[in-house]
């Protein structure tokens, strides 16, 4: 992550210009104009069809790394220390001279960098993109528009309200982003539904699911959830609640994204059948899955889009539903919609990213030649688009997106929480005059637009307070982040092996996910961030120095569990910490708050949406 690597890098070396732990101040200087022409030149090479340009980045991104680690070791090992005058001075000198070999690195890249330019003219072939947000009010088209599937939305209508006065369970099968989300929303949202059924209730199973969350969403969702039992209900009180409110009333629930046979068996029976026509939705990608829970065959199979409805798709999201293709770019977009093979998650993202780019030939038909190489699975052809569009956005937007792979899957992301981690994570380049929780806003805002991002609730402003990444452009994100050391997966049981990695960020996930944990690069570990979505015991292979650097500490759900683990943490760095003064060196280590203002930089413990639920505080950035 090139860019991101060098915004961080400017960041932290324009906050401690001054300091009086930077020696030379014109080396330092120097390095920050160097650091910004490397930018701006990544700023300028929107098209990435080219190898040198991405072999550049490559080389960009790690001499960004590497003179990060070198100043900020360099600071913090000071402020640290209580060393002598003369030892002190030693330490300017090793900074100074692995500085210098920094420099020469970027030199040389930036020398590379010159003649790049002048062969491929980058400048003048990139497409003109937004830089923020165009619109206050965007299009959630990912969301719940549909087109096309007439068809099949009124035979399921139909089903749902006619046939059998007993309970009956309709499964929605298809592939990752086929719309069966979309499909069963616009079921669920549609008049003569809301009229029939009593009750509806609406929840993400995901992989990542635990019985009592479930039926707390189900409740929550039907809006049959007292304040008092949301913090303080056991498990078998919501089941006796979400019984007795089911019971004797037509209702639908609707089981979005299931993807294990147990998770509807672990919630079958609380469904009472009372013979009055009430129904269960279940969608999933996964046929024995939707077999298991089915009890009126057939299956409801979602088709592929026409390339009449395509094509419908296609233009809706490039020039919105009052707009139309202009005549010169016909051809090339209906070839460039039919390459989606029907798939609507393809379409909405690549209309994303030509409704923000020029609308010329030359840069549709560059779309199209990515598109057509071999033929290629589904899977691999939706995966296929969503790189395309990921390497056609501008630099300053691909941190964010790639942010949201941190995230375990299907999660409703707390808008608040995100804008506050991506400014703490240093990520976001400054604009002058404004705020950068305000640049954060508008650049979510520019990812919605594109159909990368889902909005999800709304305020009673009508700002959007949460949103979600489809699991396929999560997917995406994982595994884009892993190749450029962005962030690393990992879980409790895997944290002895963190020495290994070379990422930046660390985020612990559930046990039930399912992730490519290959091995990095093997290197010095200096995280400057932890993320925990999980909680466990931290191992004791894991040096206190290896946090010295730390910025981001956030835990969100489980606050309990998580106070735990902190408190493993601590432990953990206290056992290490040999001296007789072992307390005061570790109060030292982590304390934050001091670091803070000897910094300038902002270190963030994001509270999660479950502690803010239950404290009614919003998240704070703080240190411990």
């Amino acid at each position: 992550m090139a860019f991101a690597a060098l915004i961080y890098l400017t960041n932290t070396i324009e906050q401690n210009l001054i300091h009086h732990l930077i020696p030379d101040k014109q080396q330092i200087g120097t390095l920050l104009q160097e650091a910004t022409f490397l930018q701006n030149f990544l700023e300028d090479s929107l098209q990435k069809d080219n190898e040198k340009v991405e072999r550049l980045e490559s080389q960009i991104r790690d001499v960004a790394y590497r003179a990060t680690d070198i100043v900020e070791s360099h600071l913090v090992d000071g402020l640290l220390s209580k060393s002598e005058s003369l030892q002190l001075v030693e330490s300017f000198v090793t900074f100074n001279e692995a500085l210098e070999k920094v420099m020469e690195e970027i030199h040389s890249i930036k020398q590379e960098v010159m003649k790049v330019e002048d062969e491929i003219r980058i400048r003048d072939l990139r497409p003109r993109t937004s830089l923020g947000a165009v619109s206050s009010k965007p299009t959630l088209s990912g969301a719940s528009t549909m087109v096309g599937l007439n068809d099949q939305f009124e035979e399921i209508r139909t089903r749902l309200i006619t046939g059998s006065s007993k309970l009956q369970i309709l499964s929605i099968l298809g592939m990752g982003g086929i719309g069966k989300t979309t499909l069963a929303k616009n079921i669920y949202d549609d008049l003569s539904i809301k009229d029939h059924f009593y009750i509806r209730g609406w929840v993400t199973v995901s992989q990542e699911y635990d019985e009592s969350k479930l039926i707390l969403d189900i409740l929550d969702s039907m809006k049959m959830l007292p304040d008092n039992m949301r913090l303080q209900a056991t498990s078998d009180k919501l089941k006796g609640l979400l019984h007795k409110t089911l019971s004797h009333t037509r209702y639908l629930i609707v089981l979005d994204d299931a993807w294990d046979k147990k998770a509807w068996d672990d919630v079958k029976r609380l469904f009472s059948n009372d013979n009055n026509g009430s129904r269960i939705i279940l969608t999933t990608r996964l046929e024995q899955v939707a077999d298991h829970a089915n009890s009126c065959p057939p299956l409801h199979q979602v088709r592929f889009l026409n390339n009449i409805e395509s094509w419908k798709l296609f233009c809706d999201t490039v020039f919105g539903h009052e707009g139309c293709c202009p005549p010169e770019l016909d051809k090339i977009g209906k070839q460039i919609s039919q390459n989606c093979r029907g798939l609507p998650l393809s379409i909405v993202v690549i209309g994303g990213l030509l409704s923000k780019a020029i609308k010329t030939e030359h840069y549709w038909s560059d779309i199209l030649e990515s598109l057509h190489s071999t033929l290629t699975s589904n899977d691999e052809q939706c995966l296929k688009v969503l790189s395309l569009s990921y390497k056609h956005l501008p630099h300053h937007l691909r941190g964010c997106l790639l942010y949201m792979g941190i995230f375990p899957e299907d999660s409703n992301i707390s808008v608040f929480e995100l804008v506050n981690l991506w400014v703490a994570e240093g990520i976001l380049k400054p604009i002058r005059c404004k705020r950068l929780e305000d640049v954060a806003k508008e650049y979510l805002l520019d990812l919605i637009e594109r159909n990368l991002i889902l909005g999800g609730k709304k305020n009673s402003m009508g700002k959007i307070k949460t949103c979600k990444i489809h699991d396929l452009l999560r997917n995406l994100c994982v595994r884009q982040s892993k190749k450029e050391m962005f962030f690393h997966p990992t879980y409790w049981y895997l944290l002895n092996k963190l020495k290994d990695i070379t990422s930046r960020r660390v985020t612990v996930l559930p046990h039930k996910t399912k992730l490519d944990l290959e091995a990095e690069t093997p290197s010095s570990f200096l995280p400057r961030s932890f993320l925990f979505f999980s909680w466990g015991k931290f191992p004791d292979t894991i040096e206190s120095s290896n946090f010295r650097l730390v910025r981001v500490f956030h835990k969100y759900y489980y606050p309990a569990c998580m106070s735990f683990a902190w408190e493993q943490l601590t432990e953990s760095l206290k056992r290490q910490l040999k001296s007789r003064r072992a307390e005061e060196e570790l109060q030292t280590r982590l304390d934050f708050e001091r670091l803070l203002k000897d910094f300038g930089n902002r270190w963030l413990e994001a509270t999660g949406e479950e502690q803010a639920r239950q404290t009614g505080k919003r998240a704070e950035v703080s240190g411990h």
